[in-house]
């Protein structure tokens, strides 16, 4: 098994009267190499993470990121098919996890194959070649680096890459929704978030000029279409707005007519609008 996979933690990366040179080559245990040889592998390994000059030290004398870095020499003496990592920056400062992410970086592109349990995305993006996303104990997806970052299948996979903030609510019916309570909720979202002034109003101006003065009294007219549907998400990744409505009856698309000033005031303010029918509505705009 040791020539599968090799386990790394810093909290055991070796005794405290053991040299990093004697650490980097520990696992090796009931080996009969002389001991020059291995303190000739050991400095050698060393010397593979950048870490030559702490030869003689001893782990109290290492930073953190020194540390995970002879942890994973150590693994790396064991010349296992596949090394893995859970979390190996999740105790470290950002100047410390540059130095390991940079190593693991560099293994990726020696052909080391590694399978890294991590909440860095924008390293798992750049260093791996298949991702897996799991919530609840299962892979919920599975892709290649572009499609899970760029194009996500899943809802949890896109709200969990984009980091997004949601706020949802829905109109049951003309006179059963509150438009001033609602007014409240994206003022509140919006100052949670640190929203301009401008973006909140232009948040609140969509709502009212799509679903009060549009949706609404096109529904009524017709007597179904309800119950509207409405989401607000904020991508805090690249600070994307999207206002997204979904809702029944025949199509209508409440910014198509360019002549009708609610529409120009959406197209105004929007940085992109798409519509489609597919036997329901659905509106989405992003601010």
């Amino acid at each position: 098994m040791d020539r599968i996979r090799a386990w790394f933690s810093s909290s055991s990366i070796c005794l405290p009267t053991i040299p990093s040179w004697k650490a980097s080559l520990f696992l090796r245990s009931g080996s009969q190499t002389p001991r020059e040889e291995a303190r000739t592998a050991g400095l050698e390994l060393l010397k593979r993470i950048g870490l030559s000059d702490t030869a003689n030290h001893y782990p109290d004398e290492l930073s953190g990121g020194q540390q995970q870095r002879v942890a994973i020499a150590r693994a790396i003496a064991m010349n296992p098919k596949i090394l893995l990592f859970d979390e190996p920056t999740s105790a470290l400062d950002p100047s410390m996890t540059s130095e390991v992410l940079g190593m693991i970086r560099n293994l990726a592109r020696s052909g080391t194959t590694m399978l890294i349990v991590t909440h860095e995305m924008r390293f798992a993006r750049d260093v791996s070649t298949r991702v897996l996303y799991l919530d609840e104990g299962s892979i919920y997806e599975d892709g290649t680096p572009e499609q899970i970052f760029q194009h996500p299948a899943r809802e949890k996979t896109r709200q969990f890459i984009h980091r997004l903030k949601t706020l949802s609510f829905t109109v049951p019916s003309a006179g059963a929704f509150d438009y001033l309570g609602f007014l409240s909720q994206i003022e509140r979202f919006g100052r949670d978030h640190l929203f301009s002034p401008v973006k909140i109003r232009n948040l609140e101006l969509a709502f009212e000029e799509i679903i009060v003065q549009n949706i609404v009294p096109h529904l009524d007219a017709r007597g179904d279409g309800y119950p509207v549907l409405a989401v607000i998400e904020y991508a805090e990744e690249d600070g994307t707005v999207v206002v997204s409505v979904r809702y029944g009856g025949d199509s209508f698309d409440p910014t198509g007519d360019e002549e009708n000033l609610s529409a120009r005031l959406i197209h105004g303010i929007a940085a992109d609008i798409k519509y489609c029918y597919d036997g329901g509505n659905s509106l989405t705009i992003t601010c």
